[in-house]
């Protein structure tokens, strides 16, 4: 069976070039109306990402004063591909260049008008999620109405994952920098083994059965000791790479890409999964609705 897993993010609103946040409630339109008209939109019509090759659209819609939840359909195109029948070993379809099949995604969003942070899960079936192909619409969205401000994601990760994961403690940082000054650059440049003169590696190793520090930098991180942690959705250009000792082995966590270490939440065994494979409606939106309490009491929102 395919895990059925949800991600949690968070939204803020701040003016361009400065970092003050803004409550959700103080931009002219409100943030939650800007979120009406958004979701209306992809309602409508299909979002059409050319370079993505990509379309999606939301198939359903519900909300109330506070929050937006429903299905939105995506799916890639770009290739071919042959369908076969499990069952007789025959080919039973056959997908062109132009098809999109497109998957139904649950998503629900939480915007209190007197807090400046919004949450949002987004639904992933087993590898697939949709939150690249979502937030970029919902910023082309965003800038086009907006002039002055700008959007900012984050992702929300269970600060007793980190924790966990880092129980050995870690063993080895890896930082990579791009972008390198042309005059660094030129003072290096006899270095004929450099493969990318647009990135400088250095790496820290701690001595063999050693450590460089102690597990407790996770809990040094989450703010006030609370039990979720919030991870920027900007750790580009570069990337920190960290080798975390856990359980006997070394484990690599890459921070170029957050999905790689902001858990979703597998929720497989508490949906009721129809015939076609994907979760019923009313139990993933009972199930969402449960964890969005949960969330929000978490960051003292509840």
């Amino acid at each position: 069976m395919v895990t059925i897993g949800i991600a949690v993010y968070t939204v803020r609103i701040r003016e361009k070039y400065r970092d003050e946040k803004f409550l959700l409630g103080a931009v002219n339109p409100p943030f939650h109306k800007m979120l009406g008209a958004f979701f209306r939109a992809l309602n409508k019509e299909h979002a059409h990402d050319e370079d993505g090759q990509l379309l999606q659209r939301v198939a359903r819609l519900e909300n109330d004063e506070t929050s937006f939840w429903g299905i939105i359909e995506s799916g890639e195109y770009g290739y071919s591909a042959e369908g076969i029948n499990v069952g007789t070993k025959r080919q039973s379809y056959q997908r062109n260049p132009d098809d999109a099949e497109l998957l139904p995604f649950y998503f629900r969003i939480y915007g209190n008008p007197d807090n400046d942070t919004a949450v949002l899960m987004l639904q992933r079936h087993g590898p697939r999620g949709i939150y690249s192909a979502f937030v970029r619409e919902m910023r082309r969205f965003w800038d086009a109405n907006y002039v002055k401000y700008q959007l900012d994601f984050g992702h929300l990760v269970p600060a007793k994952v980190l924790q966990e994961l880092t129980e050995g403690g870690v063993r080895s940082i890896k930082v990579v920098s791009y972008n390198v000054p042309s005059d660094l650059y030129d003072r290096f440049r006899f270095l004929g083994n450099m493969r990318d003169p647009g990135e400088i590696t250095v790496e820290f190793r701690a001595k063999k059965k050693a450590l460089l520090f102690p597990a407790a930098w996770t809990r040094r991180n989450a703010r006030g000791d609370g039990p979720i942690m919030e991870l920027p959705d900007n750790l580009r250009p570069g990337y920190i790479q960290v080798g975390v000792e856990y359980k006997g082995k070394t484990r690599t966590m890459k921070l170029d890409d957050p999905e790689r270490i902001a858990p979703y939440i597998d929720a497989t065994e508490a949906l009721k999964i129809e015939a076609t494979g994907h979760p019923n409606y009313k139990s993933i939106n009972r199930y969402c609705d449960e964890l969005m309490d949960d969330v929000l009491s978490q960051l003292g929102q509840g």
